[in-house]
């Protein structure tokens, strides 16, 4: 189970869904860390469901997403996952989910940090 200083990964009852709590500024350690635990999921489920919560979110450190790691899992991310659900993202991040939604084999969607059960319900499955 992940634990860094910004990113928690939550407990959910299903084993093919990853759920992501961001508290603060994002490091590269921390990112990488998250990257690693979902390459290790991509490895191990056909498709898997993602879901990340920014509890609060202060940014990234300049180049956290240039790690090899990280940008392995991104790239798997496209055929790996199947839903993707972000509560409370920032607005950049928001309308860049619902573009790409578009255009990728993701299904993608954004909501608000009062809409969380709703996100929940979305990936399909609950916290522990």
């Amino acid at each position: 189970m992940l634990t860094t200083p910004t990113i928690v990964q939550i407990a959910v009852l299903s084993p093919d869904v990853f759920a992501f709590m961001v508290k603060g500024e994002i490091d590269k350690d921390d990112l990488a860390k998250m990257a690693a635990t979902m390459n290790e999921a991509f490895d191990t489920h056909e498709t898997v469901s993602m879901l990340l919560i920014f509890a609060r979110y202060d940014g990234a450190e300049v180049g956290a997403g240039l790690d090899l790691e990280v940008l392995t899992s991104q790239f798997r991310s496209i055929v790996k996952v199947d839903k993707y659900g972000v509560v409370g993202s920032p607005s950049f991040a928001a309308t860049m989910i619902n573009v790409m939604d578009k255009i990728m084999p993701v299904d993608a969607r954004t909501f608000s940090l009062d809409e969380e059960d709703a996100a929940w319900t979305f990936i399909g499955t609950r916290p522990i």
